[in-house]
């Protein structure tokens, strides 16, 4: 996406979607346990928050609707192009404009910082979205695997 401008044209998420850049131990605790509840995995250690907070960098996010933590994502700069990466919001969430308020507030911020073309690789769920928002799909991955066990 062409960040000249475009960011205007995407609907802004509901207003019980609030999105937060994760700076402090306790947004990157509720990033990581809403990431993992998102993507499907085990829920991150204490151990595992502390050393994540301590890596922390610009770019990660975190959307709350109606005051829950609900939804997660970042993003690269490498000035001028912004790779978004991560966006994942829990099941009991989806539905409600978390995922857009993501984008919207990522694309803001990277814009605001010097970006002006937006990358993302998007699996099946969250490309017909992006599509919506105005991004342009430009090529197909194909992912292949060889079960050797059997």
């Amino acid at each position: 996406m062409d960040l000249a401008g475009s960011t205007a044209e995407i609907p802004p998420a509901p207003s019980d979607v609030k999105v937060v850049e994760v700076q402090t131990l306790e947004q990157v605790a509720a990033f990581e346990r809403t990431s993992a509840l998102g993507w499907g995995y085990p829920l991150p250690s204490d151990d595992d928050i502390r050393s994540a907070h301590r890596k922390v960098t610009p770019g990660s996010f975190l959307a709350h609707c109606a005051g829950v933590p609900a939804g997660t994502g970042g993003f690269t700069l490498v000035e001028p192009v912004v790779r978004l990466w991560g966006a994942a919001v829990i099941p009991a969430m989806r539905g409600r404009g978390v995922y857009r308020g993501l984008i919207t507030t990522r694309l803001a911020t990277a814009a605001a910082r010097g970006a002006t073309l937006t990358l993302v690789h998007a699996g099946p769920m969250s490309s017909p979205i992006l599509q919506r928002l105005g991004f342009r799909k430009f090529c197909e991955r194909r992912t292949f695997r060889v079960d050797i066990d059997s």
